[in-house]
């Protein structure tokens, strides 16, 4: 037997079946995974539902259920973290480049993160938004 092999049976063999090993890892994991796939699956049927219908039928879709809004926000969110670039940062740096008297509109805000990074004057329009400064249609 070698070295190695004998190191991994020892640290197995200290383990009596009543004791737990110490758990570096989480023991909800595969129910998070679970949980962040069932998300990813809500938040494609949104967007999904939002590019197949018109605006006024978005909005009606919002205000049956405004929970439908948060779920879409948190799921763009998601899929936001795993691009190269965020395409609002690039409008943001674009921005901060130009004249603070140009008065941006930005529909679709979602979190208004334009109008919180930049001096100029933006409108920040949404279909639901729990943040006042956003223009609600």
């Amino acid at each position: 037997m070698t070295n190695k092999k004998r190191k991994r049976q020892g640290k197995n063999d200290s383990l009596n079946k009543n004791q737990k090993p110490a758990s570096n890892a989480k023991p909800s994991s595969f129910l998070e995974k679970m949980r962040a796939r069932l998300s990813g699956g809500h938040f494609r049927m949104i967007n999904e539902k939002l590019y197949t219908c018109t605006g006024k039928e978005a909005l009606n879709y919002f205000r049956e259920d405004s929970s439908l809004f948060n779920l879409y926000h948190a799921g763009y969110k998601t899929q936001m973290s795993n691009w190269p670039e965020q395409p609002v940062n690039v409008i943001i740096k674009w921005l901060k480049k130009q004249s603070p008297s140009f008065i941006v509109a930005d529909f679709g805000c979602g979190e208004a993160r334009i109008a919180k990074s930049v001096k100029n004057t933006v409108f920040s329009l949404d279909l639901v938004s729990s943040d006042p400064d956003v223009i609600c249609l």
